[in-house]
């Protein structure tokens, strides 16, 4: 029958006590930054959807695949031609 072998990836992280602490404690680190990170970009996006929520316009004009406000930029040349067919499109399905 084989002795006990400790793991030899076990045996050199735990080699070292402080190393250990501060290796665990930097991934508990970043994991906190990624949370608080989600969170501010959570608590953004609910801010910038704000106007559209508060807003009395029934509909906005956006170029396709844009889902929210947040840094977007139209890369479309509007005039009152091309709204009116796009309203006429979006009211009588044409």
């Amino acid at each position: 029958m084989m002795a006990h072998r400790t793991p030899l990836a076990r045996k050199n992280l735990l080699q070292d006590r402080r190393r250990a602490v501060l290796a665990v404690g930097g991934v508990a680190a970043s994991l906190v930054l990624v949370l608080v990170l989600d969170g501010v970009f959570a608590g953004a996006m609910h801010q910038v959807n704000a106007y559209m929520r508060n807003s009395p316009a029934d509909v906005f004009i956006a170029q396709r695949d844009v889902r929210t406000m947040h840094m977007t930029q139209s890369q479309s040349r509007w005039t009152s031609r091309s709204i009116s067919s796009a309203t006429w499109g979006l009211l009588y399905g044409s």
